[in-house]
């Protein structure tokens, strides 16, 4: 769709430059680099939508198409508008090519006769005020001191302010500003923020197969993983809910066999309720087959720390030998906030090296 209204757009400036004895090279470019850079950003697998999409053969038929849409505006309709601007040029009628009559003859035929078939182009351009004035309030002011002084101030506040935008600018969705001040949730939003919880994560390690934590070696793994997980600086080692390390340090603990080890495990929930809804049991209930345990966060508001907090739970996940991933509802959202410079950058690498290439073959 946007490339569609790009493309009749730039079909419109091509008609009022040719009519005006300009030229469209530029207008070209802008759709050529429209196409090429949509094509590219849209292979990219951080845009999961597009990029399924792009997998597909509708991919290639889309690519095809503005290739050839291409070609045809810079031949073919390059060709028509030429044509078009001399049939103007010489006051000829826009459907039957005829030859214009004069003044003097239009007045011999009937008004609907000088309706449709008079006019001529117009041969001096008539630039509105808003063409006229910027030139000359910028020629006038660029040329003295205090005109120099003044841009350049003001190119240096767009620069700060930029560079203040990238470093500054957090990310995220903050709910109390989707509702008045006056409102009773922003005050409560606000005070739970600033003075009570803020923002802490309960992050959850979950083992989704089938694991014999009879074995002493995966109890040790486990014991492991949580230690490095307690010992990140963002992380309270205090909050540590996990119904397997607490069976293992109380007094349920049976080592004799797998099934005395799980009858006491399942013994220990009915007493600790806790936990009770992190353990599932085989059919059998001889064994464990999926298991999880959390720990909360200490208060992290900014959205890059929340991010990096993501990426190193997932790094002590894949460094433990146990089959384990961490967890929350919200590290959806903070893939984002790990995604958006690469993305950024990789967008705009991509504009720049096809404006470059353009502007070398076309200009």
């Amino acid at each position: 769709m946007s490339f569609g209204f790009l493309l009749s757009f730039t079909l419109l400036i091509a008609y009022a430059s040719f009519v005006s004895g300009g030229d469209c090279v530029s207008s070209r470019s802008h759709v050529a680099r429209a196409g090429v850079m949509a094509a590219a950003v849209g292979v990219d697998d951080m845009f999961p939508m597009v990029s399924a999409w792009a997998d597909t053969n509708h991919f290639i038929f889309t690519g095809t198409t503005i290739i050839f849409s291409y070609i045809a505006q810079v031949t073919f309709l390059a060709g028509c508008f030429v044509i078009h601007g001399r049939r103007v040029e010489n006051s000829r009628h826009c459907l039957t090519c005829q030859p214009v009559l004069t003044e003097e003859a239009l007045k011999q035929k009937c008004g609907l006769f000088r309706c449709c078939c008079s006019g001529k182009p117009s041969r001096e351009r008539q630039d509105s005020l808003l063409e006229r004035l910027p030139p000359l309030i910028l020629n006038k002011c660029l040329i003295t001191t205090s005109g120099k002084v003044v841009t350049i101030l003001i190119f240096l506040t767009y620069l700060g302010v930029s560079l203040w935008g990238v470093t500054k600018l957090e990310q995220g969705l903050f709910l109390e500003n989707l509702v008045p001040p006056t409102s009773y949730y922003s005050n409560y939003s606000l005070n739970n923020w600033n003075k009570f919880y803020g923002t802490r994560i309960p992050v959850s390690f979950v083992l989704k197969k089938e694991t014999d934590y009879f074995d002493e070696n995966v109890r040790q793994n486990f014991k492991m993983l949580f230690q490095k997980m307690g010992s990140d600086e963002h992380m309270n080692n205090a909050t540590q809910i996990c119904g397997l390390l607490d069976h293992v340090n109380s007094q349920y603990l049976n080592r004799s066999s797998l099934s005395d080890f799980v009858a006491n495990f399942k013994s220990f929930l009915t007493v600790n309720l806790y936990a009770k809804n992190d353990v599932v049991f085989s059919e059998s209930d001889n064994n464990i087959t999926a298991l999880r345990c959390h720990m909360i966060s200490m208060n992290v508001p900014d959205s890059m720390d929340q991010a990096n907090l993501m990426l190193r739970m997932r790094n002590l996940a894949a460094e433990s030998p146990l089959l384990v991933f961490p967890y929350h509802s919200t590290f959806i959202f903070f893939e984002q906030f790990v995604s958006v410079l690469p993305t950024v950058l990789q967008t705009l690498g991509i504009a720049v090296v096809v404006m470059v290439l353009l502007t070398m073959l076309f200009l």
